[in-house]
């Protein structure tokens, strides 16, 4: 099992896009279920990275990705805009990766 914050998973399926992998382990450090928050990164990106089966690369521009839905991170502090939007995002992500082949997108 890994331990990130005040959730534990047992594991972040490979089947999960990197930003989301990487949304849902912020929302785990979340102090807060909705509103604007900071989170110290706890880990050296590369730790993370490798916790979240990613490469360290990936976990970059999976950050980039999450600056759409209003995550910032500087050093090693995440600032989140709005946890819920957030959530919503990791949400969003999930149906289309659990869409079936060939199935409409709403």
């Amino acid at each position: 099992m890994i331990a990130f914050g005040n959730r534990q998973r047992s594991a972040w399926p490979k089947a999960h896009t990197g930003a989301q992998r990487i949304a849902e382990f912020l929302l785990s450090l979340a102090p807060v279920g909705e509103g604007p928050c900071t989170i110290a990164l706890p880990y050296d990106k590369a730790l993370i990275a490798g916790r979240l089966g990613m490469k360290p690369e990936s976990l970059s521009r999976a950050f980039q990705r999450l600056r759409g839905v209003g995550v910032r991170i500087k050093q090693n502090m995440a600032s989140i805009a709005d946890v819920k939007t957030l959530d919503d995002f990791v949400n969003k992500e999930r149906a289309e990766v659990m869409r079936p082949p060939g199935a409409q997108r709403r």
